[in-house]
């Protein structure tokens, strides 16, 4: 089979399950989005007798994404959060804990209200419990490109489906206006709640989906009866989503470093760029990449290069594929240091017990290349873990 032909059908295969809908996920670049996503996950491994005392060891993240979307703008936020620990078998054996933690906020203001240039401003913030201090970060530069939230579209064609798969709509083709104008609908549940109230807005927002089915003849009775009234509520409150985008950008600036974790307070310059690409597969599967890199110009001009991929798949409506792979490779501007290279491969399953509680396994491999013979740090590490994860909103 040649490069294209497994092209196509590697294609094909991923969207067997959307095949009737005519409608892509990349149709939807509706400007004005938002999502928020928040969530905690942990882990815990003991082991006891034949030792001294009970050994342990845990591990707790905690991951918040906020995106905010109008014409002119985009706002996003990110913070992450890790603590973890362990206690050896033996007498004596005290528990080695620590603890980091992120954030990052970034402004695109877009030049001329279009999806194409714009301008940026950034800044970082961070905490390690074994540093001496914090580090403080600010940025701005030119970039090109706009990624969209289609998040409410993937709950437009969940939804949907689930009316037809219980004969509640029509089976045969649905218009893509009908999809993408119901998806606009659902992105503004929160206009819709803010103006009517968290225990009112529902019958309002309902009604606005309906008078787009009824408009295009999806329900021909002029009203949806209670039980598509129950699944549509199900799908869009009860049921988890997990984000969907679409598109690229490419973006370069420059960085001053206020404050690193060592206090050094010199203010050193850094040059920034910066490449996103996400691309959805239907409204099942998800794929992501975050390409950067960053040099200091300081004393000593350190470099590091960081890519982050990652590809999602739902498998059902309870079972979530999870896969992803982080590299980053660093050059020391101390000539004595050593470059470093460091793989981690993470795939595993999640299963939601609730809306906000999954239940999950995952295989971990992780390389790190230092350049330093004989410390075994070259040899891959195989971690399993069973995971409990709570998604706070």
């Amino acid at each position: 089979m040649n490069g294209s032909a497994l092209k196509y059908a590697t294609a094909a295969m991923l969207s067997l399950p959307t095949l009737a809908m005519a409608v892509e996920m990349t149709d939807y670049k509706y400007p004005d989005s938002q999502f928020q996503e928040a969530y905690l996950r942990g882990s815990l491994d003991s082991k006891t007798g034949n030792q001294d005392q009970t050994s342990y060891s845990y591990d707790i993240n905690g991951d918040y994404e906020s995106f905010y979307s109008t014409l002119p703008r985009t706002w996003q936020v990110n913070l992450n959060g890790n603590a973890n620990g362990q206690r050896g078998p033996n007498t004596g054996d005290s528990l080695d804990d620590s603890g980091s933690a992120s954030l990052r906020g970034i402004v695109n203001n877009y030049i001329e209200d279009e999806d194409k240039w714009f301008w940026y401003g950034s800044g970082e913030a961070g905490y390690q419990s074994e540093a001496e201090d914090r580090f403080y970060k600010v940025g701005a530069g030119m970039g090109y490109g706009r990624v969209y939230n289609a998040t409410p579209l993937a709950k437009s064609l969940r939804m949907i489906e689930e009316l037809g798969d219980s004969n509640l709509i029509p089976s045969s083709t649905i218009a893509d206006k009908t999809y993408i104008d119901i998806a606009q609908v659902i992105d503004k549940e929160d206009e819709f709640r803010s103006t009517y109230g968290e225990e009112e807005y529902k019958p309002y927002w309902f009604a606005e989906i309906e008078r787009i089915l009824v408009r295009d003849g999806v329900i021909s009775n002029g009203k949806l009866d209670a039980k598509s009234t129950l699944i549509i509520d199900r799908v869009l409150v009860t049921e988890k989503h997990s984000a969907r985008k679409h598109g690229w950008l490419v973006s370069a600036g420059a960085g001053l470093i206020i404050q690193d974790f060592s206090g050094n307070s010199d203010n050193d310059p850094s040059l920034d760029v910066l490449f996103e690409y996400a691309m959805p597969f239907g409204h099942k599967a998800q794929f992501d990449n975050i390409l950067s890199y960053s040099t200091i110009f300081g004393s000593d001009t350190d470099q590091t290069l960081r890519n982050s991929m990652g590809y999602t798949y739902e498998i059902s409506d309870k079972v979530d594929w999870v896969n992803n792979w982080y590299l980053t490779y660093s050059v020391p501007g101390d000539s004595a240091l050593k470059e470093t290279l460091t793989n981690t491969l993470v795939s595993g399953f999640d299963y939601y017990i609730t809306n906000v509680i999954t239940a999950g396994i995952q295989i971990t491999l992780t390389h790190l290349d230092d350049g330093i013979s004989g410390n075994n740090n070259g040899d891959v590490e195989l971690g399993t873990a069973l995971t409990l994860k709570y998604r706070v909103f």
